[in-house]
């Protein structure tokens, strides 16, 4: 008899997010760490309905419902289980007949399995790595990165050295070499050996919350271009790198809330400044970062310091960041940056400074709304293109930010820079300024359709992106548009203006979104689905005028018309009868 595995519901649940489900059925707000509502299983008259994104669970303090995502559909929907996997299923677009299968061992048996053999690695590599230290190259790189017998050992560190690692994996079990195999940890060679994927690099093990070794980083020991400088584990069901930080156990284990958390680049960036007593530092195990990764940190602190390398100050990459950080910003959590010099990194830098002039440079780090007027300011504000373009740049981010405090004091902070006394005239100045040639914007269908779209975006399910008619996109100025802004919003459910605005970032449609956003031909008492189904019905008439149109100009005589384009025209007269 087949069955779910919990090895898929478990990967199910580690890829959805509680609280997107949640909000998608119930009103939710942020309240520190967790967010909150009225119960949807019992009438109450103040919240007592919490949910804990770190730890993806609900819990009602009234009736005392508690579960997780799974649980929460059953309940909800009243769906029985497979009912509620077949939903999440549907959300994170898996084919859940994939996975129907027997499972010889169960999950957490795997699981165990898998933290018992990486532990073992591990021990393997640091005997590897203690048997080779004498080795020229092997020493040589320890003693120019003044890494220490006390780093080694607080850090587990150790080397894939291909003799003593072969060798134990040589002695492993036929089926645990296939498991491993299967989860991207080893590879093979052209002989069908299994071989370690970090072969002949510095290896850095990771940890879990719990302490577990669920991956490993490893280091080439030269600078090759043939080969990565650093590579980890492959993703697997019980390793997502996105979802880790390399050393986070390590300064938490003692520390249930930290004064403040410095995220780096690298792992010896972290080692050398545990080196020096900065112990509060934590690497991305990759370029980027991801929510959730500042969702765990934000769970342990509530001050967070980005230190990026003399390379990373591209104003591209900042901005980015700049884009997924600014919706976290409240009263209480702030993020702050610190650039060094072209050349260093933390480790280069420490060595050469020392700890009391870099903890200098991490006290007086800026924050992220002094990094935002960095980035995004000209040179000066003086006309009004260089202040449209900086109030442009930046009402995406404004949108973005989610605590009202802050956001009177960026737009404040805003108007000031600008010359403007009241921030309520921001937008009004925006527009105006904006449309200074052409003060009266003249009325379109398409304008219309696309400024109630902006405002709207559920409108978007009114629109059928299937329809004939709008095959001929570019028969109208402006459809191509409305229709790719259709299929945006169709495709994110909750998106917002700024998350549209984003997509035009680099053409000059942004500014024309933006006109229109901020369009007040509409009375504000609307009734918005009656317009909006008005207006594209009057878009299809449009459309169907100027495709009648075109086939008539390019045919004068009526008589040379082929029976194909007679019937086309027929049905177009036909449809304009019609009520859509």
């Amino acid at each position: 008899m087949s069955y779910i595995s919990r090895l898929f519901i478990d990967k199910l649940l580690s890829i959805t997010d509680i609280v997107n489900i949640i909000s998608s059925k119930i009103s939710i707000f942020r309240i520190g760490n967790y967010y909150k509502s009225f119960c949807p299983f019992h009438e109450e008259k103040n919240p007592s309905f919490i949910i804990n994104k770190h730890k993806q669970y609900f819990y009602c303090f009234g009736c005392k419902s508690y579960g997780n995502v799974i649980s929460f559909l059953m309940k909800i929907n009243n769906y029985n289980f497979i009912d509620a996997i077949k939903e999440l299923c549907n959300i994170n677009n898996i084919s859940i007949e994939n996975y129907n299968f027997n499972c010889n061992i169960n999950y957490d048996k795997k699981r165990e399995l898998y933290f018992k053999l990486t532990l073992n690695f591990n021990k393997i590599y640091i005997k590897s790595l203690f048997f080779n230290l004498n080795i020229n190259y092997i020493k040589k790189f320890f003693i120019s990165r003044n890494i220490d017998y006390k780093s080694i050992h607080n850090f587990s560190i150790g080397f894939s050295w291909n003799i003593l690692v072969n060798k134990f994996i040589y002695n492993l079990n036929k089926k645990y070499k296939k498991f491993l195999f299967k989860l991207g940890f080893l590879i093979k060679d052209k002989n069908g050996n299994f071989l370690d994927r970090l072969y002949n690099r510095i290896v850095f093990p990771i940890y879990d919350l719990k302490g577990n070794i669920i991956a490993f980083g490893g280091r080439c020991l030269f600078n090759n271009k043939f080969f990565c400088k650093y590579i980890n584990s492959s993703n697997n069901i019980y390793f997502t790198k996105s979802k880790c930080l390399f050393n986070l156990f390590n300064i938490i284990k003692n520390n249930n809330k930290l004064d403040k958390i410095l995220v780096v680049e690298g792992y010896i960036d972290v080692i050398m400044l545990s080196k020096y007593g900065i112990n509060y530092s934590v690497a991305l195990l990759g370029s980027n970062i991801s929510k959730y990764q500042i969702d765990i940190l934000y769970f342990y602190t509530n001050k967070i310091i980005f230190c990026f390398d003399g390379d990373k100050s591209d104003y591209s990459f900042i901005k980015n960041i700049i884009y997924l950080l600014i919706s976290y910003v409240n009263e209480n959590k702030m993020f702050f940056f610190i650039f060094l010099p072209i050349g260093e990194d933390p480790d280069s830098l420490i060595r050469k400074e020392g700890k009391i002039l870099f903890e200098n440079r991490i006290n007086n780090a800026l924050s992220i709304f002094d990094v935002i007027f960095k980035v995004f300011s000209v040179n000066n504000l003086y006309t009004y293109t260089e202040q449209i373009h900086f109030i442009s740049s930046l009402m995406p981010i404004i949108y973005k930010i989610n605590c009202p405090i802050i956001k009177n004091y960026f737009r404040l902070k805003i108007s000031n820079k600008i010359g403007i006394l009241n921030d309520k005239f921001l937008e009004k100045y925006l527009l105006l300024k904006t449309n200074k040639k052409n003060k009266k914007v003249k009325i379109t269908i398409i304008r219309c359709l696309i400024s109630l779209l902006l405002k709207y975006p559920y409108l978007s399910y009114n629109v059928n992106l299937y329809d004939k008619l709008f095959i001929n996109k570019n028969i109208i100025p402006g459809l191509l548009l409305f229709l790719d802004i259709v299929n945006l919003c169709i495709n994110n459910k909750n998106i917002t203006i700024y998350e549209i605005l984003y997509k035009y970032k680099n053409s000059n449609i942004k500014i024309y979104l933006i006109k229109l956003f901020l369009w007040n031909y509409f009375p504000k008492k609307i009734n918005c689905n009656l317009i909006f189904n008005d207006a594209l019905i009057k878009l299809k008439l449009f459309i169907i005028k100027n495709i009648l149109k075109k086939l008539l100009i390019n045919n004068n005589n009526l008589y040379e018309l082929s029976l194909n384009q007679k019937i086309k025209i027929w049905n177009l007269i036909k449809l304009k009868k019609l009520n859509f």
